[in-house]
C-alpha cells in the first residue's frame, strides 16, 4: 500500500498521489489536497478575478525562461543556453531566407538530430516536402521551368 498524507484543509488522509507535487517539501509533495488546492484556486478566482489573473501572469513571466528550457530539453535534447548561443551564431536571421525573426528549432523527424533554427515559414516548407530532398530538387526545377519539368512527366 502506499503511503499516506494528512491534508491540512480538510483533515483526510489520503494516498500521496493525491497531492500535487512540491519540491520546496521535505516528501515532495503540497500540505492540501488537489481536491482542497482546486477549491482554493477557485474561490480565489472568484472573490478577486483581476488579481487572480494579474498573480497568473506575473508567475509566467517570472518562469519563462525556465518553461523554454524545459520544454526544450524535453522536445529536442538542447538546453536555452543552446538555443541561445545558436541564435547568436545565426545572428537571429533564419538559415534558409537570411530574415531577422523569431527562430524555430529545425530538426530531423527520423534521427531527432537538431539541424539548427529557421523561421516559422521555412520550417513549415520543409515539414510540407517532409524533408525529402529528390522532392525539393523537384521543386527547384519547377521554379526554374515549369514546362521542362512537364515534359520529363509526359516522357516516363
Amino acid at each position: 500500500m502506499q503511503p499516506e498524507k494528512k491534508c491540512k484543509k480538510c483533515g483526510q488522509e489520503k494516498q500521496m498521489i493525491a497531492f500535487y507535487t512540491d519540491n520546496s517539501k521535505k516528501d515532495h509533495r503540497s500540505d492540501i489536497c488537489r481536491k482542497c488546492y482546486s477549491e482554493k484556486s477557485k474561490s480565489l478566482y472568484w472573490n478577486n478575478p483581476e488579481k487572480y489573473l494579474l498573480q497568473q501572469k506575473t508567475q509566467r513571466e517570472k518562469n519563462r525562461e525556465k518553461e523554454k528550457d524545459r520544454c526544450l530539453r524535453n522536445l529536442y535534447g538542447i538546453s536555452l543556453k543552446i538555443w541561445q548561443l545558436t541564435n547568436k551564431y545565426q545572428e537571429e536571421k533564419c538559415i534558409i531566407c537570411q530574415k531577422k525573426t523569431t527562430l524555430v528549432v529545425d530538426h530531423n523527424h527520423k534521427t531527432k538530430e537538431v539541424r539548427g533554427l529557421l523561421c516559422h515559414k521555412c520550417n513549415r516548407g520543409l515539414g510540407h516536402f517532409d524533408d525529402d530532398i529528390n522532392l525539393l530538387k523537384r521543386v527547384i526545377k519547377y521554379l526554374e521551368d515549369p514546362i521542362m519539368l512537364l515534359c520529363d512527366s509526359e516522357e516516363k
